[in-house]
C-alpha cells in the first residue's frame, strides 16, 4: 500500500553512536563528516573527545552544540585554557589559538565558559550492542578504568587526563601496551596524528582537523 511505512525508514532505525577527535572550532568539517555517515540528529548521538575550541574558525559555534540533545563532550585542555583566560590568565590560551576568545565581550565569554565548565573529564558510554567505551581527552594513569574513575576528582589525575602524552608516545614507538581493564575500549584525542593509532583496546583519533581538514569520526558498535 502507498502509505505503508518503509522498512528502511530512518525514523524507526536503531540509534547509532559516534565518537570524534578534537574539533577545534572546525564546524564545517564536523558537519561534512556527519553528512558522510548520514548522521540523524533526531536519533543518533555524537560524543567529542574535548578540545572543542581554538585554532579553527568557529569555536563559539562548536561550544554551542552542547545545547543540542545529539551532542556531548568530555573536557579537553583547551577548555581549561579558556576557563583560565576568563579568570584573567589569558597568555597561555592566546598562545595556543585562543585569540578569538579575547575579542569577545565579557557576557559572551561567560556564556561559553558556563557551557564547558562542568563537562566531565572522562566518561563511560554503553554502545547499542552493550559494549562499555571509555572516553578521555589525553591519557589516564594506570591500567584499570574503574580505578581511574575513582581517582578522577583529584587535580593531579585530572591534569594527567587532559595533558599527558605518555601512552601515545609509547604506541608510536611500537611499544606493547597493556590493555585497559574494566572497559571494552578507550578512545583518546589530544595528540594530532596523520592517521588514528590503535593498540590493545585503545585508539587515538585526533587527526589535526584544524590543520588537515580531516576530522576522524568512529561509529561505536
Amino acid at each position: 500500500m502507498a502509505n505503508e511505512p518503509s522498512t528502511d525508514d530512518q525514523s524507526v532505525a536503531t540509534p547509532r553512536m559516534f565518537v570524534c577527535g578534537d574539533i577545534h572550532g572546525c564546524l564545517a568539517e564536523l558537519e561534512a563528516a556527519l553528512s558522510a555517515v548520514q548522521f540523524n540528529k533526531q536519533r543518533d548521538r555524537l560524543f567529542a573527545l574535548g578540545d572543542l575550541v581554538d585554532r579553527g574558525p568557529q569555536s563559539a559555534a562548536v561550544v554551542r552544540l552542547l545545547d543540542e540533545p545529539w551532542f556531548g563532550s568530555i573536557k579537553g585542555n583547551h577548555e581549561v585554557l579558556m576557563e583560565e583566560a576568563n579568570k584573567g590568565n589569558a597568555d597561555m590560551h592566546i598562545c595556543n589559538g585562543g585569540g578569538w576568545f579575547a575579542q569577545l565581550d565579557q557576557s559572551e565569554r561567560d556564556a561559553l565558559v558556563y557551557r564547558v565548565e562542568n563537562l566531565p573529564v572522562a566518561m563511560t558510554v554503553t554502545t547499542p550492542s552493550g559494549r562499555r567505551i571509555g572516553l578521555v581527552h589525553a591519557d589516564m594513569p594506570g591500567t584499570d578504568w574503574r580505578e581511574f574513575l575513582d581517582r578522577l576528582e583529584t587535580p593531579q589525575v585530572q591534569d594527567y587526563a587532559m595533558w599527558c602524552r605518555d601512552r601515545i608516545g609509547e604506541a608510536k614507538r611500537g611499544g606493547r601496551l597493556q590493555p585497559i581493564a574494566g572497559v571494552d575500549h578507550v578512545y583518546f584525542g589530544h595528540t594530532p596524528l596523520k592517521e588514528p593509532v590503535h593498540t590493545a583496546n585503545m585508539s587515538w583519533i585526533d587527526t589535526g582537523c584544524f590543520a588537515t581538514g580531516n576530522l576522524t569520526l568512529v561509529e561505536l558498535a
